[in-house]
């Protein structure tokens, strides 16, 4: 029984982890300058930096860096769009 591969792969998944997660980190405290108190543009200025970034990547790198970036905030665009939809609502009388 050979446990080196799986030990590679496992290594492998727990350094693109750590690279993602830093990534991400690093977006969203750039994301949260001029935000003010705005969560729904801190979540616009984040969720525009991971799309950007993470588009190109292979698609299973992509997936785990986007399941990752909800931690932080990130939404689709349609859910942001919903979310300054319900930010207007909530200011009208």
């Amino acid at each position: 029984m050979n446990a080196t591969p799986v030990l590679t792969e496992f290594q492998r998944r727990v350094a693109a982890d750590a690279a993602i997660a830093a990534d991400l980190l690093a977006m969203a405290e750039t994301a949260n300058q001029g935000c003010g108190q705005s969560y729904e543009r801190f979540v616009a200025k984040f969720s525009e930096a991971v799309d950007t970034r993470y588009d190109q990547e292979p698609e299973e790198i992509r997936e785990r860096a986007l399941a990752m970036a909800t931690t932080y905030g990130y939404a689709s665009p349609a859910e942001i769009e919903a979310l300054f939809q319900e930010s207007l609502d909530d200011e009208q009388p």
